[in-house]
């Protein structure tokens, strides 16, 4: 039964969307943090926290972060606390049904709502500041198609732990018998197929002990992807490399930025 259900929540449906609301106060060290909530197309309440590292190393790079299909903003705050102490500025947001936000995640809505966010994001940041996008798990699947659709608007795509296409993850986690049913299941933006024509500076980590969304996707989605690009090799734990590896990690990417002109 439980491979059953795991199988059926990454059919790429709604099913696929674990929301979290049990909400914490976002408690992050050395930043202001800062809530608001936008009315979707549907009306419905999606909330956006805004984090302003206070660090004295601080940058001229924010971050947009696409949420895994787990947890909510509370949860994710603590993942990037590293990010925020090496002087990056962010912005979380929840998908509907999760946190504060109202209505229901499914794949049309919570594509329909990161643009929103996206969009909300770049008409408030300052002229002389870098945007990054990254994704973590269902949301680097996700980041990579905003990137693909707004590349005017983004400097540079990060994502960790990025599944190729929900048919594909369908096929891995679905047991022996039942792998036959992921040639059903459909990809509404398959990260394999739309990161090819992205023409930004891409980073890809993957831990290679992943155990959600195989090692090999996140390779498959770094040949796939255009010069100048990246892989980081982590070792911990789904989409944990900021916490388990932070300082690896943040010098890999302080590198990366640097060479390609973004501090």
């Amino acid at each position: 039964m439980t491979s059953l259900c795991l199988f059926f929540s990454c059919s790429g449906s709604k099913y696929f969307y674990r929301p979290n609301k049990q909400l914490t106060a976002i408690a992050v060290d050395s930043a202001i943090v800062t809530k608001t909530f936008l009315n979707n197309s549907e009306n419905k309440k999606i909330s956006i926290t805004h984090i302003l590292s206070t660090s004295e190393n601080h940058t001229d790079v924010t971050i947009l972060f696409i949420p895994p299909n787990g947890g909510n903003s509370s949860i994710l705050a603590k993942l990037i606390q590293p990010l925020i102490n090496a002087g990056y500025d962010a912005y979380l947001f929840d998908y509907e049904g999760y946190g504060e936000s109202e209505g229901k995640a499914d794949n049309t809505n919570v594509l329909k709502d990161a643009q929103m966010v996206l969009d909300y994001v770049t008409a408030n940041k300052k002229n002389n500041e870098n945007l990054l996008v990254w994704g973590f798990s269902l949301g680097g699947n996700l980041a990579v198609k905003l990137a693909f659709e707004n590349q005017s608007k983004i400097d540079v795509l990060v994502i960790e732990g990025a599944f190729t296409s929900h048919r594909n993850i369908a096929y891995v986690v679905a047991p022996k018998l039942l792998k036959w049913t992921a040639k059903l299941i459909q990809s509404p933006y398959p990260s394999e197929k739309f990161i090819k024509d992205i023409h930004l500076p891409v980073f890809i980590a993957h831990s290679i002990n992943d155990k959600v969304c195989p090692f090999f996707m996140g390779k498959i989605l770094y040949d796939n992807a255009n010069n100048p690009n990246f892989f980081l090799q982590l070792s911990g734990d789904h989409c944990y490399g900021l916490l388990q590896e932070s300082d690896s990690y943040i010098e890999n990417l302080k590198l990366f930025l640097i060479q390609n002109k973004i501090k």
